[in-house]
């Protein structure tokens, strides 16, 4: 399978493009991921719960009405900084931009 100049120019662009678009998402959220409403609420409080032990909780209840999979992911990230759940969500939005 041979590659040209013509595609191989293009896919470094392309990539030039992602990192410039996700070192400027990291610099727009220096002041953290904004989080509000009462999802990110929910999602960032369960995030917390799960790290804590407690499992899918947000403000004392069970959380039955949001889908599980964002406070995971969130718990998880925020494992490798710390347990700083904000720092956890503005690295995924970042990586996930």
């Amino acid at each position: 399978m041979s590659v040209d100049r013509r595609q191989l120019g293009i896919l470094a662009l392309v990539a030039l493009v992602g990192v410039g678009a996700c070192i400027l998402m990291f610099w727009i959220t220096a002041l953290g991921p904004g989080v509000h409403g009462i999802d990110s609420i929910t999602y960032v409080k369960t995030a917390q719960s799960l790290i804590a032990g407690n499992g899918f909780f947000a403000r004392g209840q069970p959380m039955t009405h949001f889908p599980p999979g964002y406070p995971l992911l969130l718990a998880a990230a925020a494992l490798f900084l710390e347990g700083n759940v904000l720092q956890a969500g503005r690295l995924l939005s970042v990586l996930l931009y």
